[in-house]
């Protein structure tokens, strides 16, 4: 900034001197032309006044002044600088039209003959009955000839008044950007983390700002140094959090804790390949070290994060609880159908009202018990892919659904409506467990005289009711296996806490997406999206 100053000002100085000295020479020079115009006036009257008419006679007067006789048809008699013998007629000169017309003038143009700028005036004489024009000229050069020899001085004075002024503006601006200097230094003490000293100056102008800025700074100095601190600390406690972390922005490591290291050791400061390839495919989970990890990922402008929880614990825990799930499943159908058989034939063999009660009281809890064990071995079905699947008239078998489902509605008078079609490729067994399931929840959860509809759309269908809602707070785990909101209600109406289990099961299974909307007391709004 303080070259930019002293070249500017000495520039500024150097077109200002240039400018005056410019001005004065061009002024100077043409007052010298005005006086040569004067001289020749003068000059020329009085050497008509001494012209008489004797041609011989004449000699020149002065080696700067040109003197020419002419005569009234335009011949040159006499010439002090040239041979009049070989001059050219002067008749159409313009101080000679001029004189002759009565009107004499002074002329400035470059000579024909001598080529140079010259100041012309002519006026007439008679003598003896002859006209004559005497013409006398003065070179402009010769006038302002004498300036050349003041303009080595003219450039002495300007490269000596340039040198000066810059050397003042240098001392000027160094003095007055000083502070700013001091500003800076403190800024780079800030910037290392030292206690930076306080700016002073004597300027009344610059004093205020150098004071604020003295605020700003210490203000920054302990910003700074809350933020090292907290910094410090988030380390620390990113440091003993055993999930592995690992911040970066593209392929270069900005963070990673000792947990990363762990799992991924002996990485440089770029990604490795085998993180890469789990980064680039998004991975919800991946083992290694025959250790399971569940990932997450997230990021802004800046950077990227990429966590994932060592759950072998937890993942194994579930296979077990799988493992029992299936085989207990398997095992309770057998036993039960054969409870329900004997049953049967109880009911058929005896009269007596006390034992029949009893039988119906078996035959119900062991029905309650083959659907939840039919609904077990239902989700354990769902964990393989679908097979001999056929396109699937959702709407058709909605309708159908509605008539199964009439005799409840009924006792309830709620009404159960249909609206268009979707056609989706699908098995049959599925289809009707994903609509049965989610228009039976509306039946049993549905209020008196109220309305259960299934809409389809263009992707997928919509199953609404006003019945009882479901609380914010449940609305996440009623997905779950075997969660009730209501107990006692589902016990009553023979649910097994299974259904919207297996309903997110079969939409999962087909690629698909569901979502569910509530509100106690206004209803349940489920939504199922299905891939085109």
């Amino acid at each position: 900034m303080k070259k930019k100053i002293v070249l500017l000002t000495s520039g500024l100085l150097l077109a200002s001197l240039g400018a005056v000295f410019g001005c004065g020479v061009g002024l100077a020079s043409r007052a010298l032309v005005e006086e040569a115009k004067s001289n020749v006036v003068s000059l020329a009257k009085a050497y008509l006044q001494a012209f008489d008419g004797n041609i011989a006679s004449m000699s020149p007067a002065d080696e700067n002044v040109r003197e020419t006789i002419i005569a009234s048809d335009g011949t040159v008699l006499w010439d002090s600088k040239e041979d009049a013998a070989g001059m050219e007629n002067h008749q159409n000169r313009e101080e000679v039209m001029a004189a002759l017309s009565g009107n004499p003038s002074t002329f400035v143009r470059p000579s024909s003959t001598l080529g140079v700028e010259a100041v012309y005036y002519a006026e007439c004489k008679t003598v003896d009955g002859e006209t004559y024009v005497v013409r006398v000229s003065y070179e402009t050069s010769a006038a302002t000839r004498f300036l050349s020899g003041y303009v080595p001085w003219m450039i002495v004075i300007t490269l000596t008044a340039v040198g000066f002024g810059a050397f003042l503006s240098s001392w000027f601006v160094g003095n007055a950007l000083r502070p700013l200097k001091e500003v800076e230094e403190r800024l780079g003490e800030v910037a290392k983390g030292e206690a930076p000293a306080p700016i002073v100056s004597s300027d009344p102008e610059i004093s205020p700002s150098l004071s604020a800025i003295d605020d700003i700074a210490t203000s920054l100095s302990r910003s700074m140094k809350a933020l090292d601190e907290e910094k410090k600390n988030i380390a620390t406690v990113l440091s003993s959090v055993s999930d592995g972390i690992l911040a970066y922005r593209g392929e270069t490591i900005l963070f990673r804790n000792p947990a990363f290291d762990e799992v991924f050791p002996l990485m440089g400061s770029a990604l490795s390949e085998d993180v890469r390839v789990i980064i680039e495919k998004q991975e919800v989970s991946f083992v290694k070290n025959g250790a399971t990890y569940l990932c997450k990922y997230n990021e802004n402008d800046t950077l990227s994060l990429f966590v994932f929880t060592n759950i072998t614990e937890v993942a194994d825990k579930e296979k077990k609880q799988q493992e029992f799930f299936d085989a207990s499943s398997h095992e309770l159908k057998t036993p039960l159908t054969a409870i329900r058989g004997f049953n049967e034939l109880t009911l058929l063999q005896t009269q007596e009202d006390s034992t029949r009660d009893c039988a119906l009281r078996i035959q119900k809890e062991t029905d309650r018990m083959l659907a939840l064990v039919g609904d077990m071995l239902r989700l354990e079905s769902l964990e393989n892919a679908p097979a001999q699947t056929e396109e699937i008239h959702l709407g058709s078998l909605a309708r159908e659904i509605v008539k199964e489902l009439e005799p409840v509605a009924s006792q309830k008078k709620i009404s159960v409506g249909v609206d268009g079609d979707f056609v989706f490729s699908m098995k049959r067994d599925d289809a009707y467990s994903l609509l049965k399931n989610l228009m039976e929840n509306g039946v049993h959860y549905g209020v008196e005289k109220g309305h259960v509809r299934v809409r389809f759309q263009k992707d997928g269908f919509v199953v609404e009711d006003d019945g009882i809602g479901i609380s914010k707070e449940y609305q996440a785990r009623v997905f779950d296996r075997f969660f009730r909101v209501d107990k006692s209600r589902s016990r009553a109406s023979g649910g097994t806490g299974l259904g919207l289990s297996i309903v997110k099961g079969i939409v999962e299974r087909y690629g698909g997406k569901i979502s569910l909307i509530s509100k106690p007391g206004f209803g349940t709004k489920i939504t199922v999206s299905l891939p085109a």
